[in-house]
């Protein structure tokens, strides 16, 4: 599978960056870079906060090697079904200081999956860190964010905005509408090719909100 991204990005009209996601561990990161991958993330946001530090400059340290990008997160970021916290400020300036990761996912009040009561998030938190450190921050948790936080969110330092729950769902929908509607033999072309157009349109649209247009 993410062979087949590679080839995918490879043929791409446009620069696409394939990134791994909340990477467990170091041979998860070390995996990916060897497979081509131009951007990797440790997720060490469970791990007490040396431990957290530690583990992610090893990451950075393989990925600096490879000549790709590193993200690492701090601040527990949780499933919208449980409470939403926020990590320290001090915490994350030091942290990005002392891993020297090029992004950073810092928990400023959201949440993975669909959230049960619309999200606030601290946008002075998320500038206070981003005027310390200078470096990209990423929101991750953008389904049902509301388009005017994450656009507020932009001008505090965001410059990644992960939103794959919305999306995935998006998906499953699509194309267990796209089999209801066939019957017998159901072609993998005939069922995917409205699927893919819906998944454009929404990436399109997506895009287009996040550049402000």
């Amino acid at each position: 599978l993410m062979l087949a991204a590679r080839k995918m990005a490879e043929d791409a009209s446009v620069d696409v960056a394939l990134h791994l996601d909340h990477g467990a561990s170091l041979e998860q990161v070390k995996k990916a870079i060897d497979l081509g991958f131009s951007s990797v993330m440790l997720d060490g946001s469970k791990l007490p906060l040396e431990e957290n530090i530690r583990t992610t400059r090893e990451a950075v340290g393989l990925a600096r090697k490879a000549g790709v990008s590193c993200e690492g997160e701090i601040g527990l970021i949780p499933s919208a079904k449980e409470a939403i916290p926020t990590c320290d400020a001090d915490e994350a300036i030091r942290f990005a200081k002392e891993t020297g990761v090029d992004a950073l996912a810092a928990a400023i009040g959201t949440a993975h999956g669909f959230y049960k009561e619309e999200p606030t998030l601290d946008l002075e938190l998320a500038r206070r860190i981003h005027s310390e450190t200078k470096i990209p921050l990423v929101l991750h948790g953008g389904t049902g964010v509301p388009e005017r936080q994450i656009i507020a969110s932009i001008g505090c330092g965001v410059a990644k905005v992960n939103i794959a729950t919305e999306y995935q769902n998006l998906f499953l929908q699509e194309v267990g509408g796209a089999l209801k509607r066939l019957e017998g033999f159901k072609p993998v072309d005939l069922v995917f090719a409205p699927v893919e157009e819906k998944l454009v349109e929404f990436a399109r649209k997506t895009i287009r909100m996040l550049a402000g247009k």
